[in-house]
This record gives C-alpha cells, structure tokens and sequence, in this order.
C-alpha cells in the first residue's frame, strides 16, 4: 500500500476525450508514458452519473500519440488501448515485480 498513489493524484483521461491540440498537451504535461483511461457513467436519459477516475478500463500508451494528427480531433477510443492489471493492495512487490515481468 506504501507505493500505491491515490486516485486523487492521478492524471488519467476519459475514454471518449477528443484528441486535439490542448488534450495531446495536457496529457504529454503530465510526463507519464501510461495514462490510465477511465469510463463515465449516464442514466437512461443520457446524463453523467459517474464522472471520476474510479472505473478505471484502460490504458493509454503515450507513444501511440506520435501517430495522432491533432487537427483530426480523433477520439481516444480509436487509438490502441491497454487493459489493466489489477492487483490487491496488499500484494508484496516481489510478488507484483513477477506478474509485470510475466507481462500479466
């Protein structure tokens, strides 16, 4: 738990974002090279119900932005996405060392 950061420090990106200029800089700001990639939530009318970096689905590869022509306002959607490991909390980090070399 010592080296999990909060959820509240964590710079991640809606699903659907549109890929423009200020949202390809906003994420290379943050200097990361994986952005995790979260879903909101509506209701049956269409309304935001769930707008937090909670529901975390996927993840982005920063180096997958080379090929994004900010002009085309691509959505994050299209791009090549990551699925997430997750992991208990209280894994020791031998233990979650194995399952990243394992590619897992």
């Amino acid at each position: 738990k010592d080296i999990l950061t909060p959820l509240s420090k964590v710079s991640a990106i809606e699903k659907n974002a549109i890929l423009d200029e200020d949202t390809i800089t906003r994420i290379y700001s943050w200097g990361h090279s994986r952005i995790p990639v979260y879903q909101q939530m509506f209701d049956s009318t269409g309304n935001i119900v769930h707008d937090d970096i909670s529901s975390i689905t996927a993840v982005l590869l920063t180096r997958n932005l080379i090929v994004v022509d900010s002009y085309d306002k691509r959505p994050l959607s299209t791009l090549p996405l990551l699925i997430p490991i997750c992991v208990d909390p209280d894994m020791s980090l031998v233990d979650l060392l194995n399952v990243f070399q394992e590619g897992g």
